[in-house]
């Protein structure tokens, strides 16, 4: 298959134009005549996953996080983007993303994170464009927010989770977007939520967080997303049968934690 029919393809499956107006996600690096045949999928382009990609002839990679972004107007040698965009181009090997189109989609990443999780039933948690960029949910049982953060820690094997408001509070309703998704809560319709599960939680949204009388537990945007190339290949293996795709072995999480 061709890149460009492999993008069309992708862009139409992840149902790219839903993305935010300030992403980047779809075919990024590439020529668009050149024939794929291995796809390999990660969370993020790195040097060590571009090394892994040589080493298994890798053609396209596909990543969560777009590998240019945030209107860069300059490619500069040294800089972390102009490197691996270089090495891409070096290399022959194509790039695309799928980014918050993905989170949005209807069994994207969200939906991923609740499926591994075991929650059945779901809804959409819309932002305040309407955005269906999360889900929300609800809990049966005498479950507290503690019991759940200790369940998605063994679940989703993290090494540390963060609790942030009454870790003694009995949940009815749950909110999730995975990655950066704060900015959702406080701008969310859904005042009956008790717990709001996301990453990357910053010290004085802690503090507004905590004087709103809200709930959170910050999973860590790697620990809620580095399913990505699961979910992303349990969406297209039955739809894209001609191309091989592989799971990248080298995503980690930047964080180091002592126990």
């Amino acid at each position: 298959m061709l890149l460009k029919d492999l993008a069309n393809s992708l862009d139409r499956i992840t149902e790219k134009d839903s993305q935010y107006a300030w992403d980047n996600s779809g075919l990024l690096v590439g020529d668009l005549s050149k024939k794929i045949r291995k796809v390999l999928v990660t969370l993020e382009i790195t040097p060590d996953v571009l090394q892994e990609a040589e080493e298994k002839d890798i053609d396209l990679i596909v990543s969560h996080h777009p590998i240019i972004f945030s209107g860069k107007k300059k490619l500069v040698v040294g800089s972390d983007t102009f490197d691996v965009v270089y090495e891409l181009i070096r290399l022959g090997i194509a790039a695309y993303a799928t980014h918050t189109n993905f989170d949005m989609l209807h069994n994207g990443l969200n939906d991923y994170f609740l499926d591994v999780w075991g929650v059945q039933d779901r809804e959409i948690l819309s932002d305040e464009e309407g955005k269906p960029i999360g889900r929300v949910f609800s809990v049966y049982g005498d479950n507290t927010i503690l019991d759940i953060a200790k369940h998605i820690k063994d679940i989703f094997k993290l090494p540390e989770i963060r609790i942030i408001g009454d870790k003694f509070k009995k949940v009815t309703k749950v909110g999730v977007v995975t990655g950066s998704g704060i900015d959702v809560l406080f701008g969310s319709d859904y005042k009956e939520i008790d717990l709001f599960i996301t990453g990357d939680v910053k010290y004085h949204q802690a503090h507004d967080i905590l004087q709103k009388g809200k709930n959170v537990i910050d999973a860590g945007h790697f620990g809620t997303e580095n399913i990505f190339p699961d979910a992303f290949l349990s969406l297209v293996k039955n739809k894209i049968t001609e191309i091989e795709f592989i799971k990248s072995e080298m995503d980690v999480n930047p964080f180091q934690y002592l126990e």
